[in-house]
C-alpha cells in the first residue's frame, strides 16, 4: 500500500480495558445473507440460477466476481495472494462485480485460504488470529437491554459519542493506550460512573 509494507499502513488496535481495568469482549451473532427464489420460477430457470450460484462459489467465480479478469486487472501470486494490476479498483473496470461479488456470499473472509485467494497478506491474518485468541480469553460482559432503556429515560442525559472516539483514536498522534485513558477520564468527568450507578439502582428497583 502506497509503496510501504502492509502492516505499516494497517495496524491493529488491541483490546482496551474498561473503566474497572478489566478486559471484556462484546460478542454479536454472525450476520448473514439470504437468497429467495420465487416458487413460481420454472425448473429451467431455477437450474440456471443455481448454476450461477455454484459458479460464484467456485475459485474461478470468486476471483472473477471480486478481481475481474486474470492477466488484465489482477494476477495470482505463488502464495495465493492477489496482486491488482491497475490503479483503479476492479469494480471501476467491471461495474457488475460490485453486485456479483456479494450475491451469494457477502463475506468470504471466513473461508479457508485454500478455498479462496488471499486478499490481504498472511502476516496480517496471523496478527488477526492472535487478536482473536486474546479476545477468547476475555470475559463476555453481561448485557441487559433494559439498562439502555432506563438510561435513555433519565432526566440528565448522558451519552457516549462513538464517532468522536473513533476520530480521536484514528487522528491522534499519541499511543492509542494513552488516548483511550484520556477518553475514559473525560467521560468520568462528565458523570460516567454516576450514570452507571444510577442505572444499576433503578434496575434493582424494577
Amino acid at each position: 500500500m502506497h509503496g510501504s509494507e502492509f502492516l505499516e499502513d494497517v495496524r491493529f488496535l488491541d483490546l482496551m480495558p474498561s473503566v474497572n481495568g478489566e478486559l471484556y469482549y462484546t460478542v454479536w451473532d454472525y450476520a448473514w445473507s439470504e437468497s429467495y427464489i420465487n416458487s413460481r420460477v420454472s425448473e429451467e430457470k431455477l437450474d440456471r440460477i443455481l448454476a450461477l450460484y455454484d459458479y460464484l462459489l467456485s475459485v474461478e467465480g470468486y476471483r472473477l466476481s471480486h478481481f475481474g479478469i486474470e492477466g488484465v486487472s489482477y494476477r495470482a501470486a505463488e502464495d495465493g495472494s492477489i496482486v491488482l494490476l491497475t490503479k483503479e479498483p476492479p469494480s471501476a473496470l467491471y461495474p457488475s462485480i460490485a453486485m456479483m461479488g456479494s450475491l451469494v456470499c457477502w463475506n468470504s473472509g471466513i473461508q479457508q485460504e485454500t478455498e479462496v485467494s488471499l486478499v490481504v497478506p498472511r502476516k496480517y491474518r496471523e496478527e488477526d488470529e492472535k487478536r482473536v485468541e486474546r479476545a477468547r480469553r476475555c470475559r463476555i460482559p453481561a448485557y441487559e437491554y433494559e439498562c439502555s432503556m432506563i438510561a435513555s429515560r433519565m432526566e440528565d442525559s448522558f451519552s457516549i459519542d462513538t464517532n468522536r472516539i473513533f476520530q480521536q483514536i484514528v487522528l491522534g498522534t499519541e499511543p492509542v493506550e494513552e488516548i483511550w485513558a484520556e477518553i475514559i477520564e473525560e467521560y468520568k468527568e462528565q458523570g460516567l460512573m454516576e450514570t452507571i450507578e444510577e442505572v444499576n439502582r433503578r434496575m434493582r428497583e424494577e
